[in-house]
């Protein structure tokens, strides 16, 4: 198994993810991989996932968080 040493990950300052989308070892998977509309998916998916969180725990001083704070009447 190969390893990597994905330092800005391990940054303090830099909001970062890491995603396995799947294992290019893996005939199947590898296959998929290189589909537009397999790509589009995942691409679709992490968004959602993404816009669920800041929504949830938005940065302070961001937009997200003044809009939430005029959604729930903290002017």
């Amino acid at each position: 198994m190969e390893q990597a040493g994905f330092v800005v990950l391990k940054s303090w300052d830099v909001l970062s993810s890491l995603v396995e989308t799947g294992f290019i070892s893996n005939v199947r998977y590898s296959q998929r991989l290189v589909t537009p509309s397999h790509k589009q998916t995942i691409a679709d998916c992490m968004f959602e996932v993404l816009q669920r969180y800041f929504q949830k725990n938005p940065p302070i001083n961001s937009y997200m968080a003044w809009a939430q704070q005029q959604k729930n009447g903290q002017a």
